[in-house]
């Protein structure tokens, strides 16, 4: 075998080796990351992935719900969920790149496509109020999460993200129920009303096609019911909209 050939091969199995050593390395610096915090990321140009903030990467400032900024451990960053969350990602310093984020190695999007000439340095606050500035709202599920990224385009930075619960809304079986709990407060309280009998408030309501109302009585009445008034033996006038 010739000298080139044998220092080849050296040479590709040291490669191999510091890349295993890498990537055990970033696995072992990997850490959870916790709710509301903001941790501020690393990158060094479209193609790489995002890194461990601090050192070389200035943390972000100025947060706009005075939460915590800290340096993000290498990936994967990781986190376990009680209830839906989301993810805020955002850039820092000039407003030239954009991310791709991931979830257990599978896409879960792209931030914003970014728009030159934001300078708000490391400020947080500034840059989200920039829509000039690259950023991605991505919706997580209850469960465990494991989160990395990528660069797409700009140079070399920092950026920062933050993982918020989100407040459940009622659903639509619950909103239903709710409007029928007060409808049927409605009908009790109306009739409960002083002076108008059972029968009287059926017709009120709306469950009923006849009854003895007063003219008074027949002013506060909706719009889509007739009444028969007392010594008419057709249908009276059409009661106004309340």
């Amino acid at each position: 075998m010739s000298i080139k050939r044998v220092a080849g091969a050296v040479c590709l199995a040291l490669g191999l080796v510091c890349a295993a050593l890498g990537a055990s390395m970033q696995g072992a610096n990997a850490g959870p990351v916790v709710l509301d915090t903001w941790y501020s990321f690393g990158f060094n140009g479209p193609g790489t992935g995002l890194v461990a903030g601090g050192g070389a990467f200035d943390l972000g400032t100025n947060p706009p719900d005075a939460h915590p900024v800290v340096a993000a451990d290498d990936p994967a960053w990781t986190i376990t969920l009680a209830g839906p969350a989301q993810l805020l990602v955002l850039d820092l310093f000039l407003s030239v790149d954009q991310f791709e984020i991931l979830d257990f190695g599978a896409v879960i999007g792209m931030t914003s496509v970014p728009i030159g000439g934001g300078t708000c340095d490391s400020d947080i606050t500034c840059s989200l109020a920039d829509p000039r500035y690259s950023r991605g709202i991505f919706l997580l599920g209850a469960g465990d999460h494991s989160f990395t990224g990528a660069q797409l385009a700009g140079q070399s930075g920092a950026g920062v993200f933050q993982i918020t619960e989100l407040t459940p809304v009622p659903e639509p079986a619950s909103l239903g129920l709710l409007g029928a709990a007060l409808a049927g407060f409605g009908l009790l309280r109306r009739r409960s009303s002083p002076g108008v009998s059972t029968r009287e408030s059926r017709v009120w309501c709306g469950f009923g096609t006849a009854a003895v109302l007063s003219t008074e009585d027949c002013a506060r009445g909706p719009a889509s019911l007739y009444i028969r008034l007392p010594g008419n033996t057709g249908y009276g006038d059409k009661w106004p909209a309340e």
